[in-house]
């Protein structure tokens, strides 16, 4: 029974940059953002302090159904699971704008528990959302009557298809829920996972791909200016050559007297003559 139900599990691949790949990946996606946000109390303010028993439910459902192949079983979840943490962080987000942003006081709030979510723990993380620190903040990113001017002309200045065509404002409350926070050991906006060692690992890459590049540009540079030096040589020999052909023909015709009548054949002939 337990072979046959290893051979029901998806076949998933994990790639270099810890992202699960092939052709059953999208519902992989599926599967751990579900599960992240249904086993995971939506009271966690971060990741981190998220309990382990927690993320241990999310794995073990998770390895029901599928199976990482290329990637040793003890080490396949250090690299899936550093995703989950965007998919625990856009489930509260989609909780923030699809029901929250809906009522404004906190008893409406509390009575609009979603369903499957422990009322005690709602209860937590609506009290979070409404401090005044994350009340300052929504605020202020809200596109409407909490923007400044400067960033409604931005809006509508973009919005109208003038100017560039994307506007990525790294302040926005959303984009901070799905790339995660500015921290020392990665770069946002790039992606909130992407390493010390992934970065340096890329930024090699592109420093030896330039490298190549420009060698075989010396390279090619270098066997032009000796091709154009042998033809050089070739052409001063041929000219050598050519200026000691013209002298020898020019030494060969020239007469050896200033006068151009042959006396000495006249004479002769002359000579001849008389003795005949």
């Amino acid at each position: 029974m337990q072979e046959l139900e290893n051979v029901r599990k998806l076949p998933v691949l994990i790639d270099i940059d810890d992202v699960v790949i092939d052709d059953n990946a999208t519902r992989w996606n599926t599967c751990a953002g579900s599960l992240s946000q249904a086993r995971i109390l939506v009271s966690y303010t971060n990741w981190r302090l998220v309990h382990p028993d927690f993320k241990d439910k999310v794995w073990n459902a998770l390895m029901r159904e599928f199976e990482v192949t290329n990637v040793d079983q003890a080490l396949a979840r250090s690299h899936a699971e550093k995703n989950f943490c965007t998919k625990f962080r856009y489930g509260k987000w989609a909780l923030r704008k699809d029901i929250l942003s809906k009522f404004e006081t906190l008893e409406e709030q509390f009575t609009a528990c979603p369903a499957g979510i422990d009322p005690n723990h709602w209860k937590q993380f609506v009290l979070y959302e409404n401090t005044p620190e994350l009340m300052a903040r929504n605020a202020k990113n809200e596109i409407g009557g909490g923007c400044s001017k400067e960033k409604k002309k931005k809006c509508n200045y973009n919005s109208s298809g003038e100017g560039s065509a994307t506007h990525l404002d790294f302040d926005n409350d959303e984009l901070t829920e799905v790339l995660g926070a500015d921290k020392r050991n990665r770069t946002h906006g790039i992606s909130s996972n992407l390493s010390k060692k992934q970065l340096k690992r890329t930024s090699i890459a592109k420093v030896m791909l330039l490298q190549a590049r420009s060698s075989s540009n010396s390279e090619f540079k270098g066997e032009m200016s000796e091709m154009k030096s042998s033809i050089a040589r070739v052409e001063g020999v041929l000219m050598n050559m050519l200026k000691l052909v013209t002298n020898n023909g020019m030494s060969n015709t020239q007469p050896s007297g200033g006068d151009t009548t042959p006396e000495t054949d006249v004479g002769s002939n002359s000579v001849r003559l008389l003795s005949q």
